[in-house]
């Protein structure tokens, strides 16, 4: 019948269903047709199940929106990230393919190939399916995020010695490819020297334990993300250090895990959105690393946060993971 109303509920026990004659009426009478007050339980039951029923269906309506403009342009970013490390795969393929010169002579073949040159296409095979895998990993990753299923399989850590032990890791397994984008020909001490600095981290070996639970693999990749930032946005000169630090707030101890550059920082208009889906200046990656990590984080009861260094050069990220033992962690 096209008439609207207006229906008022109050704490579940009485209603009031006024008809809206004409809500452009400057008079309240002349707006308001017939009202209809009621203390009936069933009948306000029935209001509160029928606004229920319209809130969940707004914000079903609200998700799927927001669901929309992700896919939109997670879509639009993953394209292009797929293409990147997919073309040269293709392209490198098809040139040793083509290179494998085979020479019949009788029923034998003589495969000839230029082995230094081989091997350089199989690294760049290697180092662009890995981006694959990362790019996969963090779609999983959002994915669990924004279906709140991201699961933690913590254990009892001293996070100084972990650390340790994951710089000595990175160092073995991540730092190699990333160094070989600017020096291939350094050693392996003259790399470690000329870029990443850990020693604060032995300093607190006389300070007592750093005793948290995490989960050591979703922690490794908080690290892991923050360390190849500083190595993607650093030149091959500049140095990148890690500390840890106590810290206490509202009586709970935290350990601050600190990593710092001296490379470009952080560009103010990223700075508001840093930790947001797709926030990047890059012309490289998907922006939803720091976004992953700030989930991670702050599942575990910590938080995260950067700021540009105070002399200019570089910015530093730092991350808190609550601490156990409350009496003897801090000295």
């Amino acid at each position: 019948m096209e008439t609207g109303s207006t229906i008022l509920i109050v704490d579940k026990k009485v209603s009031l269903v006024m008809e809206l004659r004409d809500d452009t009426k400057e008079t309240f009478h002349e707006a308001i047709g017939l009202s209809t007050y009621s203390n009936s339980k069933a009948g306000v039951l029935s209001y509160v199940s029928i606004f229920e029923n319209l809130w969940e269906q707004t914000e079903l309506y609200q998700q799927l929106k927001k669901s929309e403009i992700l896919q939109k342009d997670f879509i639009h970013i993953a394209a292009h990230e797929l293409k990147n490390p997919i073309q040269p795969i293709l392209a490198i393929s098809e040139v040793l393919k083509s290179s494998i010169i085979q020479n019949e002579s009788g029923n034998k073949h003589e495969v000839l190939i230029n082995k230094n040159q081989t091997i350089g296409y199989i690294d760049t095979i290697i180092r662009n399916t890995k981006k694959l895998i990362s790019l996969t990993t963090n779609v999983l990753d959002i994915t669990r995020i924004e279906t709140n299923s991201l699961s933690l399989h913590k254990e009892a850590v001293d996070l100084r010695l972990f650390l340790l032990e994951h710089m000595m890791d990175y160092e073995n397994h991540v730092m190699n490819d990333i160094e070989g984008r600017y020096k291939r020909h350094l050693n392996n001490e003259e790399r470690y020297n000329s870029r990443l600095d850990f020693s604060q981290l032995n300093k607190h070996g006389s300070y007592g334990s750093f005793l948290a639970e995490v989960d050591k693999s979703r922690v490794s990749q908080v690290i892991s993300n923050l360390l190849d930032n500083a190595f993607k946005f650093t030149n091959e000169d500049e140095m990148i250090e890690m500390d840890i630090k106590r810290e206490v707030i509202n009586c709970q101890k935290y350990a601050v895990i600190a990593i710092k550059d001296n490379g470009r920082g952080i560009h103010m208009e990223i700075m508001p959105k840093l930790f947001t889906k797709f926030a990047t200046k890059s012309d490289k990656g998907t922006g939803l690393g720091l976004f992953i990590c700030k989930n991670i984080v702050e599942a575990h009861g910590g938080r995260i946060w950067a700021r540009n260094n105070d002399d200019g050069k570089g910015a530093t990220f730092s991350f808190s993971l609550p601490l156990k033992d409350l009496k003897n962690n801090l000295k």
